[in-house]
Parts: structure tokens; C-alpha cells; sequence
């Protein structure tokens, strides 16, 4: 039980079977000497341990308040990936939340499963703001950390990536409006404008690409201004 119980801390979220294999182990074994005490009395009375019961009701309260813990420092950083994984570990401990006689792993789970939710909404509303003001790099950032939290994200990703685009089809076609507009009047207070969006554009093909349905667009914006500032 206790090799168990020390990969199960140690578990680095690598092999999810691996971590539940352990857990399912240990929760068998616990779920044994637990029916010896209370059927087999005679026969525990050959235990060494006469209080084994009790080390790991402690040991296992003990780990759970130290993931407790850990998972409240993820919150404060607002690390949402290495939240989810603790989460994944958590749901697959709670296997041995019968021995536990008060807070349960299942509590930790469904504490922090509201607050990963909530935090996944808080990059959404990131996502949103930074398309609004054109920070491409964060838009990258912040839709990667949407991607890496896996199913409990997706459906604002994929949010994210429509109005991503749609946001960028409109700048585009601005863009270009403002270079046909521009005419003969090739003045820097008429042109610096135009020179910002396409700083602009470069910005967003260099780190939001992978984010489009047509990337190549960027490309063709850029050009087709360029040509109209030429002319």
C-alpha cells in the first residue's frame, strides 16, 4: 500500500491509467483490512499494526489537504493547465474518499472544477479584449492556454477563433477602405493610419496564424495596400 500511495503522489500526470491503477490498488487493499477488522476480528488481532486503519485515515486527510493547498496556489497564478491537471488527479482520487471521515477529494474537485470554469471564462473575456485593442500576442497566449485546458475549453475556443476572424475581416476590410480613400493624398498624416493597421496585420500573421480559417488573407491585405499607396 505504501509503494501505492507514493506513486500516486508522485504522479506527474504522464499516465492517467497509471495513477488510477494505483489508486484502485490501494483503495482494494484498504476496502480488505477494513472487512478483516470488522469481520475477522481474530484474525486482525494478528496485525502488527493494530491502528493501520487509523495511519491511513491520517495519511490520506493529510494528502488531501496538501492538494488542497497546491490547487489554491494554481488559483491565486492562475495557472488554468496545471489546475485542470490536478483536477484530473483529484476526480480519480476520490476513489478512497470512503475512508476519509470528513473533507473528501471529491469536495476539492468539485470546488475548483467551478473555479477552473470560471477561470476559463476570464481568458474567453481576455481573448475578446485583446482582439478589440489588436494585442495579437496575447490573443495567442491566451487562446493556447483555452486549447491546452482540453474539453472544458473548447467550446470557448472555438468562440474565441470566430470572433477572431470575424474581428480580422473587418480590420482587413478597413484597411484596404482607408488605402483606396487615400488616392493621391499620400500625406504622413493620411498615411500613418494605414502604416499602424499593417503593423498590425504583421503582428497578427506572426502570432494568431494557426488561430485562422484564412491566414493568407493577412498576406493579400498587406500587398494590395501596398500596391494602392504605390500607385
Amino acid at each position: 500500500m505504501e509503494s501505492c500511495f507514493e506513486n500516486i503522489k508522485q504522479f506527474q500526470n504522464t499516465n492517467e491509467k497509471e495513477i488510477s491503477d494505483e489508486t484502485r490498488i490501494l483503495s482494494n487493499r484498504l476496502h480488505e483490512v477494513s472487512e478483516v477488522k470488522t469481520n475477522c476480528s481474530r484474525v486482525f488481532s494478528f496485525f502488527s499494526k493494530k491502528d493501520i486503519l487509523e495511519h491511513w485515515q491520517q495519511k490520506l486527510s493529510s494528502h488531501r489537504t496538501e492538494l488542497a493547498e497546491k490547487m489554491e496556489k494554481l488559483r491565486h497564478a492562475g495557472q488554468v493547465v496545471a489546475l485542470k491537471n490536478e483536477l484530473l488527479i483529484v476526480k480519480i482520487l476520490n476513489r478512497l474518499d470512503f475512508f476519509l471521515k470528513n473533507e473528501k477529494y471529491i469536495d476539492i474537485y468539485t470546488k475548483y472544477q467551478s473555479v477552473l470554469f470560471s477561470k476559463i471564462d476570464n481568458v474567453s473575456k481576455n481573448v475578446s479584449e485583446s482582439i478589440e485593442k489588436h494585442q495579437y500576442d496575447r490573443v495567442a497566449r491566451e487562446m493556447t492556454n483555452l486549447k491546452s485546458s482540453g474539453d472544458d475549453g473548447e467550446h470557448h475556443l472555438e468562440q474565441s477563433k470566430q470572433a477572431l476572424n470575424r474581428g480580422l475581416d473587418i480590420f482587413i476590410e478597413d484597411t484596404k477602405h482607408q488605402a483606396i480613400m487615400l488616392g493621391n493624398n499620400i500625406e504622413t498624416k493620411t498615411i500613418e493610419p494605414i502604416v499602424e493597421n499593417l503593423k498590425r496585420i504583421q503582428k497578427a500573421r506572426q502570432f494568431v496564424s494557426q488561430f485562422l480559417d484564412t491566414p493568407e488573407e493577412l498576406d493579400k491585405c498587406v500587398e494590395y495596400v501596398k500596391e494602392m499607396i504605390e500607385e
